[in-house]
């Protein structure tokens, strides 16, 4: 099987900040992201990262991605030109590539980009940010982990989802309710004080919305 994500950021405090991830700091996030990877990841998987991978020295992105499963191929990202070609091979990946993939008519990039309308492209790098407005939001669509819950997803769901109309700034509007939420949550201080209780809602409210067509 072959998932799709992109901007994990691992090791990255800020990050948390500037997008509202619901964890308390870096290390719960590893954790969750690796979670949620491992949950639908086989060994015997493919993963194409699309850039933005995370932060740290080569022994701790070794270890860091050697806990993923799968086969790791990856695009790079703004933030993962600091490491060379050969250095993201010697942390775990096993393909990387400088700007895109191509897989039949979908163009896996880390930035969007423009594209004739019969063809589709897979990106990340912003987030849960809207879709600059010269884009197609129809032939687009965000694997930002930000998005699709931190967790590695089919070619086939998302050609699933935007069947259904999931266009990236649908998903960004959706899961601007869920931030929203978690972000209530965050708030009450007194009744609301681990993350198994925003992962609770999270997950529940998560089922609701990709329900919704």
């Amino acid at each position: 099987m072959l998932y799709i994500i992109a901007d994990t950021h691992f090791n990255h405090e800020n990050i948390i900040k500037y997008c509202n991830r619901p964890f308390k700091n870096s290390q719960e996030m590893n954790q969750y992201i690796i979670s949620k990877w491992n949950s639908v990841v086989k060994p015997e998987d493919t993963v194409i990262h699309l850039g933005d991978v995370g932060f740290g020295t080569t022994e701790e992105m070794k270890l860091l991605i050697g806990t993923l499963n799968g086969k790791k191929i990856l695009i790079r990202g703004n933030h993962d030109l600091r490491r060379g070609i050969n250095g993201w091979k010697e942390v775990g990946f096993s393909e990387v590539y400088k700007d895109k993939i191509e897989i039949n008519n979908l163009v896996l990039t880390h930035y969007p980009i423009e594209l004739p309308e019969e063809r589709i492209n897979i990106f990340g790098h912003i987030h849960d940010k809207p879709l600059d407005e010269k884009y197609n939001k129809n032939n687009h669509f965000c694997v930002s982990c930000d998005v699709i819950d931190y967790t590695p997803i089919t070619i086939e769901e998302i050609k699933n989802r935007m069947n259904k109309g999931w266009s990236h700034n649908g998903m960004r509007s959706s899961f601007c309710i869920l931030k929203f939420v978690i972000l209530k949550c965050n708030s009450m201080q007194n009744k609301v004080q681990n993350l198994h209780f925003k992962k609770y809602w999270k997950f529940h409210l998560t089922v609701y919305l990709q329900s919704i067509p």
